[in-house]
């Protein structure tokens, strides 16, 4: 016998009480709650949403929600309080069923402290990377540098020593050459004087710039220092070149005599480079009462190196402490750039400091100061 078919019954509609339960639950869920119509209005609001929207659930419902929503699907809101203070939501849409009508139930999360953290975590990531990047970058640069200036010792060496015999040749012979062909080997000297002194600054460079430049500071007389320095000067530009002023007695500084040195001996000898032909460069040495730093005793050494040449252009001054400038003084092309900027560091790593005066007559005046011991 066959069974008659089981009717299908609808399912009730929630009653008052199970209605108020829901309301209950969604008031208390720590999440904001807004219930919206298939209009698009907000039929229901949670103190949730309130806190997050800034506004009052009276002043909510009623209202248009004004963002789109699916069924199934979560999205990223960016929320604007009526303060204007900004917040990311993330929302997440069912559809329900709201006082028996089909309705959207959009529960919203307020996640601007965890967007910020992973913005920052993200904004560190690439922090580290270019950090890497450039320490890389500054490595290979090192190498390249230090590999370069190693290649050029030997040849600039050679070039030294070939153009001092020549010119201690001319020296003995009896019948004097031509006055230019001297000039032209003083010249070659000087140059090779300076590609070697810029060299050695290649190869400091790095060092200076990573603070692994040991110094040993002892006390030291300027005087006989700048006296050694222009002993082996004037050997190849004669003693008419080169003018000097120094105090009768010792002037004593606790300094790292080879890196003073290489300051006063690159001042002298870009001083040379830049004069015209037989102008002369003025070398002076004098102490001053006061302190080179004003919270500290004793007096400060100070050392001027002039040349009598073309004052370096204005639009070219304040470069002139980068290790990049070149100015053109007469007809040769003076790298003050590198000198400076390893001279400055030098410099400061002694407690002095070193400047470029431009005087109102004409040249450069490179001025050294240094605390005395």
């Amino acid at each position: 016998m066959a069974r008659a078919p089981r009717q299908r019954t609808s399912r009730p509609a929630a009653g008052p009480r199970e209605a108020a339960s829901l309301r209950t639950i969604l008031d208390a869920n720590a999440d904001g709650v807004v219930v919206v119509d298939h209009d698009g209005r907000v039929c229901f609001a949670n103190p949730a949403a309130e806190r997050l929207f800034a506004r009052s659930a009276h002043e909510l419902v009623g209202e248009v929600f004004g963002f789109p929503l699916v069924a199934g699907a979560t999205t990223e809101l960016d929320v604007i309080r009526p303060s204007g203070a900004p917040c990311v939501v993330e929302m997440r849409v069912v559809g329900i069923e709201w006082a028996g009508k089909p309705a959207y139930l959009a529960s919203l999360r307020d996640i601007t402290d965890r967007k910020q953290a992973e913005a920052e975590r993200a904004a560190l990531v690439r922090e580290q990377a270019a950090r890497m990047e450039a320490e890389a970058a500054l490595r290979a640069r090192d190498e390249f540098l230090a590999t370069t200036a190693h290649e050029l010792k030997t040849p600039l060496t050679r070039l030294h020593l070939s153009v001092q015999r020549a010119l201690r040749q001319l020296a003995r012979e009896p019948q004097r050459p031509p006055a230019y062909i001297a000039t032209a080997l003083e010249r070659i000297e000087l140059e090779s004087q300076h590609l070697a002194r810029l060299v050695n600054q290649l190869l400091e460079l790095p060092r200076i710039e990573n603070r692994s430049l040991a110094l040993q500071p002892a006390p030291t007389d300027l005087r006989r220092l700048v006296e050694d320095i222009l002993g082996r000067v004037q050997q190849t530009v004669g003693e008419a070149r080169v003018r000097v002023r120094l105090p009768p007695g010792p002037v004593t500084a606790s300094v790292d005599a080879q890196a003073i040195e290489q300051i006063v001996t690159s001042a002298v000898g870009n001083a040379l480079r830049a004069s015209p032909s037989g102008a002369p460069v003025e070398i002076e040495l004098t102490t001053d009462a006061g302190p080179l730093v004003p919270d500290r005793s004793g007096a400060t050494a100070r050392l001027t190196v002039r040349d009598h040449g073309m004052a370096v252009p204005l639009e070219d001054r304040p470069r002139l402490f980068g290790y990049s400038v070149e100015v053109h003084s007469n007809a040769y092309v003076c790298g003050l750039g590198l000198w400076l900027y390893v001279s400055r560091q030098l410099a400061a790593a002694h407690g002095g400091q070193i400047d470029v005066e431009f005087p109102e007559d004409g040249g450069t005046r490179v001025v050294l100061r240094l605390p005395c011991a």
